[in-house]
């Protein structure tokens, strides 16, 4: 028990026992467990104390620094492009496209929005990423 850390460490895992203990056994306290749960998140320091020690730690960190710089140009072109494709859909579909009951397109006041659509600025967006990703693709079409 030399190391502050070790001591910190074992007050956060302590307090987090009694923490559990008493909301399992519905004990109101005063203090909440949103304290508990910084010092949880606190002991991520430590995290950062390893690098300073472990050679391999701080080249990984390097090469994510690098990867991320890499990547900036791409990832700004492909918001770019998302932010196009938006605004095309918003101007072409939005509050436009209906369907029915049986999934035929209806335009009269009877049809219902998918629920992937163009009518908001947040939905254009997503359904332009998933179209992208091709990620529950087969749930638009």
């Amino acid at each position: 028990m030399k190391d502050n850390y070790n001591i910190f460490d074992s007050i956060v895992v302590s307090t987090s026992a009694v923490d559990i203990i008493l909301q399992y056994s519905q004990i109101q306290t005063e203090w909440g467990s949103g304290a508990i749960t910084a010092l949880r998140i606190l002991r991520l320091v430590r995290m950062f104390e390893i690098g300073r020690v472990w050679n391999d730690f701080i080249d990984l960190m390097s090469a994510i620094k690098k990867t991320i710089t890499d990547v900036q140009n791409t990832s700004i072109l492909v918001f770019i492009f998302l932010y196009t494709f938006m605004l095309i859909g918003l101007e072409i579909y939005g509050y436009r496209v209906k369907f029915n009951q049986k999934n035929e397109l209806d335009l009269s006041e009877n049809g219902i929005y998918p629920e992937s659509n163009f009518n908001t600025p947040l939905n254009a967006f997503l359904t332009v990423l998933i179209v992208l990703i091709n990620e529950g693709w087969s749930e638009i079409y």
